[in-house]
C-alpha cells in the first residue's frame, strides 16, 4: 500500500541506544545558537484535542540558568540506534528555579508555537465577511499575529458563505480553528519544526497507513493493553443541517442544506444488523458548501460507528504524528486506528504511552 512505512531495523535491533537533544534557536530567524547542556529529564505530550496540541517539560540542571526574554526557541531530537529524527520545536519558560550546592534545578516548561496564536487575541469584535476567501484569511492571521510568513494552508478556493463574527478577547487559535472547520479542515497544528499547517480533513481510509504493530517476536510494544469499548447509543445515521442566515441577495434567501450518512454496511451497529435507525441530528452547523458538509457528516458516522472507543499501550520511542493510520492487532483486537495521544518520556529506554482511536476502513486485513 502506498505510503505503508516498516519500522526500521534499526529499531528493532535488540540492543536500543537512545539519546535526546536539544538546541537552542533563534525564535525570528530560527537560526542555531547553541545546545542546551545539563537536561537530565522531562516529557513531550501530543494530544489531538488540546488547544496546544504539543507540549512538555524539561528538567535541567545548571549553574548558569538561561536568560531568555522570548528571544528564543526549543528544539528537541530524538535518535535511536543511529536514526535521529525532531520532536517538536517549542516556545520556552522557566516558571521557578531551585538553588543547591551550587547546581540549580529548574524546570522549562514547553509549548508548541499555536500558543503565540492563543495568547494573542482580538481588542475588539471581529468580523470576517460574506465573500472571504477563508484560506487566504486563515494565513493572514497566521502571519499577524505569529509574526511568520509561511503558512501551510492550501487555498481551494473556499469563501465565507455568511458573515462570521467573534466578541472581543477570542484569542485568535479559536478565530482560525472557526474558519478552519467551516471549510472541512482539519484544526491548525504546528509540524515539529514549528512550521504551522492546516490540511483538509481526510478520513482514516484516505490517509496513508503509517505502522503495522502485531503482537510477536519482533514486537515494540508491551503485551499489557487497555481497551475501551463504546456500544451505547451509537448511530447508523448522521443529519447535519446549515441554516439558512438572513438575505443572501434582494429579493433570494440565503441557502439552507443538509447531508446524511447512513450505515449500510454488513457491522453490528447498521441498519441491516439493528433494523432500525438511530439518528443523530445537528442544526447549529457551519460549512461552506453541500460538499463540506458532507464529508463533515462522513467524518461523524466514521467516528461513531466503532465501537472500539481507544487503546492504550506501551510502545519503544518511532518516530509517530498525530492522526496517523495504525494497524494494530493483539489479543482478540485487529484493526485499523489513528493515532489520538502520545507521551514521550525523555529517559533513554522509557517506553512512549501511545492512545489509539478504533477506525473505519474498507480495506480490511488480518
Amino acid at each position: 500500500m502506498t505510503g505503508r512505512t516498516k519500522i526500521s531495523d534499526r529499531l528493532l535491533a535488540n540492543s536500543r541506544r537512545e539519546s535526546f537533544r536539544v538546541d537552542v534557536l533563534h525564535a525570528k530567524y530560527g537560526s542555531w545558537v547553541e545546545q542546551l547542556d545539563g537536561v537530565s529529564g522531562g516529557t513531550i505530550t501530543a494530544a489531538v484535542d488540546a488547544r496546544i496540541k504539543v507540549s512538555g517539560i524539561l528538567s535541567v540542571k545548571s549553574k548558569n540558568p538561561p536568560a531568555w526574554y522570548g528571544d528564543k526557541l526549543l528544539r528537541v531530537s530524538a535518535t535511536v540506534n543511529g536514526q535521529s529524527w525532531v520532536l517538536g520545536t517549542f516556545i520556552p519558560s522557566i516558571p521557578s528555579v531551585g538553588y543547591g550546592d551550587g547546581i540549580d534545578e529548574f524546570d522549562i516548561e514547553l509549548n508548541d508555537k499555536l500558543l503565540f496564536l492563543e495568547q494573542a487575541a482580538t481588542g475588539g469584535a471581529l468580523a470576517e465577511p460574506k465573500g472571504r476567501n477563508i484560506a487566504q484569511a486563515v494565513s493572514g492571521h497566521i502571519r499577524q499575529q505569529a509574526g511568520t510568513f509561511y503558512a501551510n494552508v492550501p487555498d481551494t478556493g473556499r469563501v465565507l458563505h455568511r458573515n462570521l463574527v467573534w466578541d472581543a478577547g477570542t484569542p485568535y487559535l479559536t478565530i482560525i480553528n472557526d474558519m478552519l472547520d467551516y471549510m472541512g479542515y482539519f484544526s491548525l497544528s504546528c509540524d515539529p519544526f514549528g512550521n504551522y499547517y492546516a490540511l483538509p480533513y481526510q478520513t482514516p481510509k484516505e490517509r496513508p497507513l503509517k505502522y503495522r504493530w502485531e503482537e510477536g517476536a519482533e514486537s515494540l510494544f508491551e503485551p499489557e493493553i487497555t481497551w475501551t469499548h463504546d456500544m451505547y447509543n451509537v448511530p447508523n445515521k448522521v443529519v447535519y443541517i446549515v441554516q439558512a442566515a438572513g438575505d443572501s441577495a434582494v429579493g433570494k434567501k440565503a441557502q439552507s442544506f443538509h447531508a446524511e450518512a447512513e450505515n449500510r454496511s454488513n457491522g453490528p451497529y447498521s441498519y441491516m444488523a439493528r433494523g432500525r435507525w438511530i439518528t443523530e441530528i445537528k442544526t447549529d452547523v457551519d460549512a461552506d458548501s453541500q460538499a463540506t458538509l458532507q464529508k463533515m457528516v462522513d467524518r461523524r458516522l466514521a467516528r461513531a460507528s466503532n465501537p472500539v472507543k481507544k487503546v492504550e499501550l506501551k510502545h519503544a520511542l518511532v518516530p509517530l504524528m498525530l492522526n496517523d493510520v495504525v494497524w494494530f492487532k493483539a489479543h482478540d483486537l485487529a484493526l485499523y486506528t489513528t493515532v489520538r495521544k502520545f507521551e514521550i518520556d525523555l529517559t533513554p529506554g522509557s517506553l512512549m504511552s501511545v492512545v489509539l482511536r478504533g477506525a473505519n476502513r474498507d480495506d480490511n486485513e488480518s
